[in-house]
Order: structure tokens, then sequence, then C-alpha cells
């Protein structure tokens, strides 16, 4: 799959990221999407700059059905080479630690609200079938 994904807009950069994922089923019934790839388009006075430190996006996140639960497990590395102006001050650093963490957490509440939505939709259009079925609705065979 590709996704684009809203742009980050920070003062002076703009960046649009476009993730290639690929989506597997597991033997146990669960679902595994991996992020194998992410592009990275930049805008602003500090493209430049933020071209020459593009990061490396290892993303992986596993869903299954636990005792009536959906449990998810998810692996995130982020990997940059390092500019020549670093260490960076412990404030920035914390602040791009909480920014990375707020984004996880909601592509993580985002992925579950969906899986949650076409599960319930699903469902729903199931139940309706099931209903139509016993009112002598549906489909013939013969037809």
């Amino acid at each position: 799959y590709v996704a684009a994904i809203a742009p980050l807009r920070l003062p002076g950069l703009t960046v649009r990221p476009t993730a290639f994922i690929r989506v597997d089923r597991l033997s146990d019934g669960g679902l595994r999407y991996t992020t194998e790839r992410v592009d990275n388009a930049f805008e602003g006075s500090f493209r430049g700059l933020a071209e020459r430190v593009t990061p490396t996006i290892t993303a992986a996140t596993t869903l299954r059905a636990e005792e009536r639960c959906l449990a998810a497990e998810a692996e995130f590395e982020l990997t940059m080479p390092l500019p020549s102006w670093w260490p960076i001050p412990a404030p920035a650093m914390d602040a791009g630690g909480a920014l990375i963490s707020r984004l996880v957490e909601k592509d993580t509440r985002v992925s579950l609200e969906r899986v949650i939505g076409e599960y319930e939709a699903r469902r729903g259009a199931a139940a309706a079938g099931g209903a139509e079925q016993q009112q002598g609705g549906g489909v013939r065979a013969d037809e």
C-alpha cells in the first residue's frame, strides 16, 4: 500500500511523507503491517538542512484478536545521520521525543479506530443479511 501522510508543518519547514506499507496475514489469524520505506518531500527555508539529515524509519505493527480483545504490538525505529552541530540540546531532544510519541500514539489510535469501524460495519452488514434471510429475503441458488 502507499499512504500519503498528512504534512508536518513546522516554522520554516513542511514535510510531506509518503509511506510504503506491506500487510501480511499471520498464521495465527493476526495481521502485521510493516513500513518498508518512507519518502519525504521537504518545503520551506530549512529544506536543505532537512534533506541532509533525512531519517530512516522502520516500523511494524502486529494486530491480533485475543480473548475478545484487539491486541497490538508495535516496533518503531528512527535512524538519522548526525549533523555537525550534534549533540542537540536536551530541551530540543525532549520536544522531538514528545512529538514522535504523540505521532505514534495518534497513528495507533487512528489505525485501531479504522479496524474497529470496519469490523462493526461488516458485523452490521452480516447481521442485516441474516435478518433478511430469516424474513425470506436474499438470493436463492436458482436465481
